[in-house]
């Protein structure tokens, strides 16, 4: 395993997004599935439940190569890849679970990996979009690029 993307910053600050994404999942599938399906699990045993689930989810991440791609430049497989990344965090989660036999909610561990799925990738199409449209209004305000050919000779 290699951890040499903790050292771009770009690549840190993206994994903090994630991070704060899934913890925000964690938080709102709790309460949606308090509200909306009746289940309630006290609060001390669902924090410990959520850091590992968030912690799982962004290790499958970071084997699925979700950090080595330039995000400006998303494509399908990329967010295709997060998506993966995720579901085998999930899967981790549940296995870890299954070993020490740690007491969890399957609906809630469900609804925090859609969220975040869904949070991610959106928060990745915004910053794309975003990026797209600053560099149309670059262009668009009168400044053009050159290439000078022959340059890096002089």
């Amino acid at each position: 395993m290699n951890f040499n993307f903790l050292w771009s910053r770009r690549k840190l600050v993206l994994f903090c997004i994630d991070f704060c994404i899934m913890a925000v999942a964690g938080l709102l599938a709790f309460f949606v599935a308090d509200i909306l399906f009746g289940i309630y699990l006290p609060m001390s045993e669902y924090y410990g439940s959520v850091v590992v689930l968030v912690l799982c989810q962004l290790a499958g991440m970071v084997c699925t190569r979700v950090y080595d791609n330039i995000w400006r430049y998303a494509v399908v497989t990329d967010f295709f890849s997060c998506v993966v990344g995720i579901a085998g965090g999930a899967v981790l989660y549940y296995a870890l679970c299954n070993v020490f036999s740690v007491q969890n909610s399957e609906v809630i561990a469900i609804l925090t990996v859609l969220i975040s799925a869904l949070g991610i990738i959106f928060a990745r199409v915004c910053y794309s979009m975003l990026y797209r449209f600053m560099r149309a209004r670059q262009t668009a305000s009168g400044k053009k690029r050159a290439l000078i050919v022959g340059a890096g000779e002089a």
